[in-house]
């Protein structure tokens, strides 16, 4: 099973983003966090090709795996919270992320 797999499209983008976070946290503590970032990446582009999650959803994956990456893992949930939203407001009109976003 591909690690696209375990990415469940029905769940709402903010649980989603939720897992991904915590994932990210949990990997940006151990010495392969850039691996295990980049498996994240991997998995959110190939659940994205196959039509299993919508641009919106991978949008917020990857907005999660940022924040996690940056902040430390003491950040309290609402200033995690505070930079995806000011993040995503930023983002909300990028051509260039919604052309990768888009499906091929």
């Amino acid at each position: 099973m591909s690690r696209a797999d375990d990415i469940d499209p029905s769940l709402p983008a903010n649980a989603i983003a939720g897992s991904a976070t915590i994932e990210a946290s949990s990997a940006s503590a151990s010495t392969g966090a850039s691996e295990a970032i980049g498996r994240a990446d991997a998995a959110i582009a190939e659940a994205l090709a196959t039509g299993r999650i919508d641009s919106i959803q991978a949008q917020e994956l990857l907005l999660a795996e940022v924040v996690a990456e940056q902040l430390p893992a003491s950040a309290s949930p609402e200033s995690i919270a505070g930079l995806t939203s000011q993040l995503r407001e930023l983002l909300a009109d990028d051509p260039t992320l919604a052309r990768l976003l888009s499906p091929s």
